[in-house]
């Protein structure tokens, strides 16, 4: 209500349902007093305790209206993701923009508040947001850029009619990179990831490194009726 720019007249009509009847401007002003305090209080609250493992940062523009004029604030958001992959929002803040200096103040204030250095970090691609990260935590945190964001990048400067999605042009560049060394040094680089080489076995295929492991060997394997079948379709 607060970002739609409300007033009091707005929360009277609002809290008028759920007092069932009318409420004084003290009740009003009493309510808002006690949303700002406990909006304080969890803006400020210890992270120490939080297993954050991996945090994911973004900023967004969200259009409302300050003293009878429309206009837009720039919100700095961090969401955590715990061990057990429960998301956690950790701030969401009115930062005036998204420059390096805006990030480094919002990252500043969850290491104040006790955040440990993530494991690894998603984020939107703004080139101010990864300096700041750079800048808290090092250039070894590994920075992953949102897939989400690279979609809208992707269908904003290459629309579904661009040539470059013209069956016969994208056979073309699949087959280009599939024939080179470059396909075979991505994927030896994904066999050998931490994560993912426990899923593959010499004895047989696990159900997660299947596709994984055929796809990447490209090797002649027996099929039922004694007949060859290869990895290419």
């Amino acid at each position: 209500m607060y970002l739609a720019g409300t007033n009091t007249r707005r929360v009277k009509r609002a809290l008028f349902g759920l007092f069932k009847g009318a409420v004084s401007k003290d009740v009003v002003s009493r309510a808002w007093r006690k949303v700002e305090i406990d909006w304080d209080a969890w803006c400020a609250r210890d992270l120490a305790r939080k297993d954050i493992v991996r945090l994911i940062l973004d900023g967004t523009v969200i259009k409302t209206r300050l003293d009878r004029n429309a206009t837009n604030i720039s919100v700095l958001a961090a969401i955590g993701v715990r061990r057990d992959g429960q998301k956690v929002l950790l701030s969401i803040k009115n930062m005036g923009g998204e420059s390096t200096a805006a990030w480094s103040q919002f990252l500043t204030d969850l290491d104040a508040r006790g955040l440990r250095r993530p494991e690894f970090a998603i984020v939107e691609g703004a080139p101010g947001l990864e300096a700041a990260l750079i800048s808290l935590w090092g250039d070894a945190l590994p920075i992953q850029r949102c897939t989400v964001h690279k979609h809208r990048n992707l269908l904003a400067h290459a629309p579904i009619d661009d040539p470059v999605w013209v069956p016969t042009v994208f056979s073309k560049n699949r087959d280009r990179l599939l024939t080179t060394d470059m396909s075979r040094k991505v994927m030896a680089t994904i066999l050998a990831h931490r994560e993912v080489a426990p899923l593959l076995l010499d004895e047989h295929f696990s159900v997660d490194g299947t596709l994984v492991r055929a796809w990447a060997s490209m090797k002649v394997r027996p099929a039922q009726g004694g007949r060859q079948a290869t990895g290419e379709r």
